[in-house]
């Protein structure tokens, strides 16, 4: 803390929160993820649109645009990644399938998930928010996420998605009966000021140790 000067306030995320409580750090809740059982919805995929490929390194490096979009004025706690943030999320999200929805050659949205055993988990999802028919996107990615759940015998979901109301719409629609969790985990303590945290707060698997 004393090298953190020019610092409002302090963040962490920790399991053993009573070790920093004395510290002056207190905890906040974050709807981070939905669980929940989950059945292929009626809707098929729509092809064409989303091109699929596997995290590696130097896979998600054109989509810095469409994440920070995504999140600009409209989720106030979410990490700003620079390039090494970016290579380490492809660190920790390696092996996973990506889904990317293009136009022309731009992506304008993109979906990372992947299947252990008969849990399907969507662990992270954007779409530039300004273009037209983002709810469409949104719904296409989805669609190609769950046909191959379907195909893996998914039969339960965890899904890392910020409550932003167009996307719940279309989380709604595919996996009905997932739930939103209340994240504890995080810590925070004033320097300068309060942490200011009304409103949606949310980080996914690329941001995590």
């Amino acid at each position: 803390m004393e090298t953190a000067r020019e610092a409002d306030w302090a963040l962490l995320f920790t399991g053993t929160p009573d070790v920093y409580r004395s510290s002056g750090f207190a905890s906040f809740s974050m709807p981070r993820t939905l669980r929940g059982p989950w059945t292929a919805p009626a809707f098929a995929a729509v092809a064409g649109r989303v091109e699929r490929e596997t995290v590696g390194l130097g896979s998600l490096g054109a989509l810095g645009e469409v994440y920070e979009r995504s999140r600009a004025d409209r989720v106030v706690l979410a990490p700003v990644r620079d390039d090494r943030d970016w290579t380490m999320a492809e660190v920790r999200m390696r092996g996973a399938r990506l889904y990317r929805w293009v136009e022309g050659s731009a992506v304008r949205g993109y979906a990372i998930a992947d299947t252990d055993g008969g849990l399907g988990r969507l662990l992270e999802c954007a779409v530039l928010p300004e273009s037209d028919g983002s709810a469409a996107v949104y719904r296409e990615l989805y669609s190609a996420v769950a046909a191959d759940w379907a195909a893996a015998a998914v039969g339960a979901c965890e899904l890392a998605v910020p409550a932003l109301p167009e996307e719940e719409r279309v989380i709604h629609d595919v996996a009905p009966h997932a739930v939103r969790q209340e994240d504890r985990t995080g810590m925070v303590r004033p320097l300068r000021r309060e942490a200011r945290l009304h409103g949606i707060r949310h980080f996914t698997a690329g941001d995590y140790f």
